[in-house]
């Protein structure tokens, strides 16, 4: 059994004293909502079990939506399902803005899963700071199996491929973008248990003259409008995040 100090070890002259060696096992084992990297301090999270008045949902797709949905879950008993609806644009988003001064290293880190392929999935830190919004922006492409980011002139610039991914037997795939507010430059993201580097590639930024904060957004584009959905599930925010 993982045990801590005893509560007087403060003021005891000696004894025994166990260190938490294994708290990446002891984790999984809880049902941590981060299983492949756990750097950060975990600033804001979400599991959706207790339903999605946090968040807003945007679509532009006829028929779109994202609601609380019970048979798909990576942790815990739900998650939300984003249906891109069936017109030209397709498009479904859960949007959550956090007032919270950015600066040094955040993560942003959240799991999704398909009822049946998609065409990509957004997913965004806009960090609001001294008069300017910076829009940090991922891509993963469901045919191409490619992860782009969003470069300063909104061009998207390829970072890795995972490759395309399975949905079988409700697979979720784990997803984590770290960026570097204080050189306002990306430095990576995690795709399941790989790290694909993107160390100076600038975001998008314009003008902007509000009070700090993050906007968190996960997107979901469809693709051929019919019975498309994609789940998200353990949405996580993190500060802190180490800067190689």
């Amino acid at each position: 059994m993982v045990r801590g100090a005893p509560d007087d070890s403060n003021v005891v002259k000696q004894g025994d004293v166990f260190r938490l060696d294994d708290m990446a096992e002891l984790a999984v084992r809880l049902g941590s909502m981060v299983r492949y990297n756990r750097d950060g301090t975990v600033m804001f999270w979400d599991d959706f079990e207790k339903g999605m008045a946090k968040w807003t949902v945007l679509t532009t797709g006829a028929g779109g939506g994202g609601i609380i949905d019970g048979s798909y879950a990576l942790s815990g008993n739900q998650s939300v399902r984003l249906t891109p609806g069936t017109d030209s644009t397709k498009t479904a988003s859960i949007n959550k803005g956090v007032a919270i001064l950015p600066r040094g290293g955040w993560g942003l880190g959240f799991a999704f899963s398909g009822q049946t392929f998609f065409y990509q999935v957004r997913f965004t830190l806009a960090v609001v700071d001294a008069g300017y919004v910076w829009y940090y922006t991922g891509y993963y492409n469901d045919h191409t199996g490619k992860l782009t980011v969003s470069d300063a002139g909104g061009t998207t610039q390829e970072i890795g491929e995972p490759g395309e991914q399975s949905y079988d037997y409700k697979l979720f795939h784990q997803v984590k973008m770290v960026i570097d507010t204080e050189n306002q430059e990306y430095v990576g993201v995690y795709f399941d248990d790989v790290f694909y580097p993107a160390t100076g590639i600038k975001p998008k930024s314009v003008v902007y003259p509000y009070a700090h904060s993050i906007l968190i957004t996960l997107e979901v584009t469809g693709d051929h409008g019919s019975d498309e959905a994609m789940y998200v599930d353990d949405v996580v925010l993190t500060q802190g995040e180490y800067i190689p």
